[in-house]
């Protein structure tokens, strides 16, 4: 609710935009489980950017693919959880997760508390 009216009454649409993403996010810190959809949408969407940044011209054998789609996996797992990587193709995305990663993990530790301190 307070969020709410911070929203409303604000003149700076830049403020009103970041309150908009807080709550479609993680529900203004309330929701576990949204911010958790949010932190796994984004890992499988920066894997499928990962593979197609990482292509090189691969047969097309079942078991390949499985491979490298499960090394970009890792990679972007890598990259989220802030430990870097080696894989110079991804030079366009690593920014990009590296920004995303600490804004979803920040949500989901403040919903972890929230519901923990409500306990």
């Amino acid at each position: 609710m307070e969020m709410e009216l911070i929203k409303e009454y604000s003149n700076n649409w830049f403020e009103r935009s970041i309150i908009k993403a807080y709550k479609e996010i993680s529900d203004y810190g309330e929701s576990i489980e949204k911010t958790g959809k949010w932190i796994f949408c984004s890992i499988i969407v920066f894997t499928i950017l990962a593979s197609i940044l990482r292509f090189k011209g691969m047969e097309w054998d079942i078991i390949e693919i499985i491979k490298f789609w499960f090394v970009s996996f890792l990679e972007v797992i890598r990259l989220f959880l802030q430990i870097g990587t080696d894989d110079k193709s991804l030079w366009i995305l690593e920014p990009i997760v590296r920004v995303t990663s600490p804004i979803l993990l920040g949500n989901i530790y403040i919903a972890i508390r929230r519901k923990l301190s409500r306990k």
